[in-house]
């Protein structure tokens, strides 16, 4: 995930954002589908099985905080631009 530069419009980090959210969230949708077909497996799984599932987790759990992290930084800007506009 990139920081956006100052210059760039608010809106247009909002698109940027609902790309990276897009992508997380097809990224969600696999790991739950894994997760379900693995359910119904009834013989044990390979330890590098587990391992690349275990790993693959933990880059969406770390995504997921970026994603909140940026979001945040988003809004706050927003807050920011619509005080000043207030304000003047």
């Amino acid at each position: 995930m990139t920081h956006t530069k100052s210059t760039e419009s608010l809106s247009g980090e909002l698109v940027n954002f609902y790309d990276q959210f897009v992508e997380f969230h097809q990224d969600c949708s696999f790991l739950c589908e894994v997760f379900s077909r693995l359910a119904g497996v009834e013989d044990q799984l390979d330890p590098s099985t587990v391992a690349g599932i275990s790993r693959f987790s933990y880059s969406v759990k770390d995504q997921a905080q970026l994603l909140k992290l940026e979001l945040k930084r988003i809004q706050e800007r927003a807050y920011t631009e619509r005080t000043s506009i207030n304000n003047t």
